[in-house]
């Protein structure tokens, strides 16, 4: 039901994570060398279609970190353990590409994280709306004690450091730069280097389901407009390779999704969120459900 629905040939290229070297065995990580330098960590302790993925960039100077996952176990100790950060005094920069949970939960592991102004206060207060905060008991394995309750998670207040669009991260041999890509939520960003690595958030991914454009603060509109710039950086082949949100990424110089037309008003989404928002109940992932509702209405989280 929601308004961008990207075709299956969105990821067109041969996928470089299939070819790429994982690590060893650990019990709640994992991470797989994706291109040179660029790595994707991954929660194994979170079995959901929630889990995000988190990169993990070395630079010659400085190291960046996208995103935090759900934030359960320790990642800072993960990055050391496995030697990701082979030089523990190398500064660490930590970006989130958007406040929700599944992306900022282990934000407060460390002493800053960059994040839109836009959504800076979100990530500061953990505010639990603005950052969907919620797993079920069933997608933690193993809990992190015998005493863990799935009903208190939440993202935890964490010290913030607003940044606007073209901020760059300066890692010495490369340098990210920041795009404003809003829809998803309002503080959505993309990260691209000038060798062609496109991070993505949660703006566009390889799904079957339709990319999510009404959590609380979602705009459908802006959200096609953000989605149709990166198609156009990647037709003016900009884009060497895609590290999305979630999913598979790919190797590609060329994405092909060609723009549905303007969708009359109103849909089926834009009924139900108007019902919704009308009973004075916040919308969330249709992907979650409306039959969710009165769980988060039992949490207070609307």
């Amino acid at each position: 039901m929601t308004l961008l629905k990207p075709s299956l040939k969105i990821f067109s290229c041969v996928n470089r994570f299939s070819s790429s070297v994982s690590n060893k065995i650990h019990p709640l990580y994992k991470h797989t060398q994706v291109s040179e330098n660029v790595f994707l960590i991954q929660e194994k302790y979170f079995i959901s279609w929630n889990l995000a993925n988190i990169f993990f960039i070395r630079g010659s100077d400085r190291d960046l970190l996208v995103d935090t996952g759900v934030g359960i176990f320790n990642l800072p100790a993960y990055l050391t353990s496995a030697q990701l950060r082979n030089a523990p005094d190398k500064p660490l920069d930590v970006v989130l590409t958007h406040a929700h949970f599944d992306h900022s939960g282990g934000a407060h592991q460390f002493s800053k994280v960059f994040i839109h102004k836009l959504e800076d206060e979100t990530v500061k207060t953990g505010n639990r709306r603005m950052t969907a905060s919620w797993v079920t008991r069933e997608e933690v394995v193993p809990k992190p004690t015998g005493t863990w309750n799935h009903l208190e998670y939440r993202v935890l207040p964490s010290k913030v450091f607003p940044i606007e669009n073209n901020f760059e991260f300066d890692l010495g041999d490369r340098t990210f730069k920041v795009l404003h890509i809003p829809g998803h939520s309002p503080g959505s960003i993309a990260l691209i280097d000038e060798i062609g690595v496109l991070i993505t958030g949660d703006t566009l991914y390889k799904t079957s389901h339709g990319l999510i454009d009404w959590y609380p603060g979602s705009s459908c509109y802006r959200m096609r407009s953000s989605v149709e710039k990166l198609v156009n950086l990647c037709r003016q082949h900009k884009v060497e390779t895609i590290l999305p949100g979630h999913n598979q990424g790919s190797g590609t110089s060329r994405v092909y999704w060609p723009p549905p037309p303007p969708p009359p008003l109103p849909t089926d989404v834009f009924k139900l969120k108007t019902v919704v928002n009308s009973e004075g109940i916040y919308s969330i992932s249709i992907s979650k459900g409306i039959c969710e509702l009165s769980r988060w209405r039992s949490q207070k989280l609307i």
